[in-house]
């Protein structure tokens, strides 16, 4: 089948929303203790429009376009701005997640989910079969970033700060570590797919293939894959 790739657009937009979750809590926590949320919030919409322009040189999107993808968090920048309070600067990573949550959906409705666009990339000949559990992992993922943006609405309005500082600096990420890792186990036991090296060997060793009908149609694949390498030689 015809291989779909992630727009370059779209990396753009995923490299800029990860520097936003990442950075984004630990600079505010800092500036916090020394800055007004006006003050704040100016620096942030100086930065967001530059950002805005640098997307517009790179990608050559209409303005009107790129307009549009920032008003939610211009909106809160600009809320802050006026009215001086810290809530709306401590939403702007739960609408990062939902946000993402909203692309991940998106994509459900299209021919390949964004797991399995990411998954080509990586590896151009992914198996046909594993289209469906991609899209079940997107669903999962897109829940994630829901409930992660609840979360942080949450602790955003109720507090107390310290809560929404350890959430937004180190609790979600250990989330979305178990949940990267649970899904590679889940992954890995299920299809049972094994092309070499050691941690393929070790799963091999735990788990063989040849035991389940997922594990012997991945075995199947990589066989015939094999074969076709050695005839095209």
């Amino acid at each position: 089948m015809e291989t779909s790739r992630l727009d370059p657009k779209q990396g753009i937009a995923f490299a800029f929303a990860g520097l936003l979750l990442v950075a984004y809590p630990l600079a505010a926590a800092a500036a916090f203790e020394w800055w007004s949320p006006r003050a704040i919030a100016g620096v942030w919409i100086v930065l967001a429009l530059a950002g805005i322009g640098l997307r517009r040189r790179i990608e050559g999107r209409p303005w009107s376009e790129l307009a549009l993808i920032a008003t939610p968090g211009l909106s809160l920048l600009f809320w802050a701005a006026v009215s001086n309070a810290e809530f709306p600067l401590r939403l702007l990573p739960a609408l990062v997640n939902a946000t993402l949550a909203v692309v991940f959906i998106r994509t459900l409705s299209g021919e390949q989910s964004i797991i399995e666009m990411g998954a080509r990339m990586i590896q151009p000949r992914l198996p046909d079969f594993t289209r469906s559990y991609c899209r079940l992992s997107t669903g999962v993922w897109a829940a994630f970033f829901i409930a992660s943006a609840l979360v942080i609405g949450r602790l955003a309005w109720l507090g107390p700060e310290s809560a929404w500082v350890a959430f937004t600096t180190q609790g979600y990420f250990i989330a979305m570590s178990v949940l990267g890792a649970a899904e590679f186990l889940v992954r890995k036991i299920h299809f049972r797919h094994y092309e070499g090296g050691l941690v393929d060997g070790i799963f091999g060793a735990l788990f063989p293939a040849q035991n389940t009908a997922a594990g012997r149609r991945s075995a199947a694949f990589i066989a015939a894959q094999r074969a076709a390498d050695l005839n095209r030689e």
